[in-house]
């Protein structure tokens, strides 16, 4: 069969298309996504390079995490390398934001019963998914097993959880497509799951745009973080769990009992991993959020500097963790693993602090050295906001 671009429109809307003829629709969206992210990532990369916007974003994730996470990862990264790197990956988060909603985009005709393709529009979404999904499988593997540093950016554990991730489609897309073209849940299940998806990496782009100790862009990320928790808890899990129900009673129903052996766990695995990966730990930093912002909202207006600080640090690291992502959500992953490596740094990170002198004010000469490494750049903000905060405790109780 020749391949041109008039076949593979038939291809699309054909009814009755075969196995192979839907694969054959799949490689495809694998080649034109990978075109796509490419050419994406050449035009939005040289306007976005270097901007301030950009470099004060990539700036406080590594003040608020980034740094630890990385160390964890035992890579060994500058600040600056570090803000090149965010840069430089920004255009891929948009490209993947922007296949997303394609994706939702083509399954919603469907969705709202538009017109009398709308089956074979869904189903293109549905294909779209499977194209990027295989497309990013390969750079994951290939990353992984044939970089120098690929084990340590791809970890066993989040090479498992990507695995997971992307079988549903990939183990369910075609079989579903050649049995249920029609089946309004399976249409509904592929546009929630990229819909939820696009609209959470777009809030969270934004919101990591914003900084959290102004009270208008503090409003901003407090509204848009609540919306993208709402979406998330609906489509990935209320909504969810009701759709994988009625997709389960129809297999029964039917008695497609390959479909049910086959397709009840992977559902019931991507469940799980809605509740572990995305609900779960979302609701969990959102909550933690919510609490800091409250206490630095409270504090009152004489409050003395230091506490100020640490107040206003712990309300950066924690927004940071509610869209925890790339470095800093592979760092917390493998924390939970591998035990003590948060403890681990915070002891090497009092290592780093100055010793307290001999004689005299102990205080006052402590806070001389602190900031003489601070202006040194022997620490960096977060270092000295956070030893300073330790010595008023230590004055405290000296007194």
């Amino acid at each position: 069969m020749t391949i041109s671009p008039s076949t593979l429109i038939d291809l699309a809307f054909k009814e009755d298309a075969t196995a192979s003829e839907l694969l054959t629709i799949v490689l495809t969206f694998s080649i034109f996504w990978a075109i796509i992210f490419k050419i994406l990532s050449i035009i939005l990369l040289p306007l976005v390079y270097n901007k301030p916007w950009l470099r004060a974003s990539a700036d406080r994730e590594w003040e608020n995490g980034a740094k630890e996470g990385i160390k964890q990862l035992g890579l060994s990264c500058t600040k600056e390398e570090f803000i090149l790197f965010f840069i430089s990956t920004w255009p891929n988060t948009q490209a993947i934001i922007v296949q997303h909603f394609v994706g939702g985009a083509l399954c919603l005709p469907a969705i709202l019963q538009l017109s009398s393709i709308n089956s074979s529009l869904a189903c293109l979404g549905i294909l779209s998914e499977m194209g990027w999904e295989i497309y990013d499988t390969l750079k994951i593997i290939y990353k992984r097993n044939f970089t120098p540093t690929g084990k340590a950016e791809v970890p066993g554990f989040m090479f498992a959880i990507m695995m997971i991730h992307h079988s549903l489609t990939t183990g369910l897309g075609i079989p579903t497509i050649l049995h249920y073209r029609h089946l309004p849940t399976l249409h509904w299940i592929c546009f929630e799951l990229q819909f939820a998806a696009a609209v959470a990496l777009s809030i969270g782009e934004y919101t990591k745009l914003l900084d959290v100790t102004k009270p208008h862009q503090l409003r901003q990320f407090q509204v848009l973080t609540g919306v993208a928790f709402v979406v998330m808890l609906i489509t990935r899990g209320f909504h969810w769990l009701y759709l994988i129900g009625q997709f389960m009673l129809v297999w029964y129903r039917d008695e497609a009992w390959v479909f049910l052996g086959v397709g009840a766990p992977l559902l019931l695995l991507f469940s799980f991993f809605n509740y572990a990966f995305c609900l779960a730990p979302m609701w969990a930093r959102w909550m933690k959020f919510r609490k800091m912002s409250v206490e630095y909202e409270s504090l009152p207006k004489d409050v003395c500097a230091v506490e100020k600080s640490k107040s206003v640090r712990k309300l950066q690291v924690a927004a940071v963790d509610v869209f925890s992502s790339g470095v800093v959500m592979d760092a917390d992953k493998i924390s939970l693993l591998l035990g003590s490596a948060n403890r681990k740094e915070r002891v090497e990170r009092r290592k780093t602090m100055p010793a307290v002198p001999a004689s005299g004010n102990k205080v006052e000469s402590t806070a001389k050295v602190a900031t003489s490494m601070y202006l040194k750049k022997s620490l960096n903000c977060g270092e000295f906001y956070d030893f300073l905060a330790e010595l008023e405790k230590d004055e405290k109780k000296d007194r």
